[in-house]
């Protein structure tokens, strides 16, 4: 199956995101920066990425991510 990153400061959202993708037989991967995400992805690049755009330090950071993949 395929390898998963959830991006979202909102860890409710991407526990319950997390738990319905891993019941299908994904691997899930969370990270709640964007910072976080891109070190991660350097290492092991995801077959999907779900990117929450808004963070609460910085509104433009999941923009910044999204260019930046």
């Amino acid at each position: 199956m395929a390898y998963v990153m959830i991006v979202d400061d909102d860890e409710d959202f991407a526990l319950a995101a997390q738990m319905v993708l891993t019941s299908r037989g994904h691997e899930v991967d969370i990270k709640t920066t964007p910072k976080s995400a891109i070190v991660s992805m350097e290492r092991r690049h995801p077959d999907l990425v779900i990117l929450d755009v808004m963070f609460p330090e910085d509104g433009c950071a999941g923009f910044e991510l999204a260019r930046e993949m």
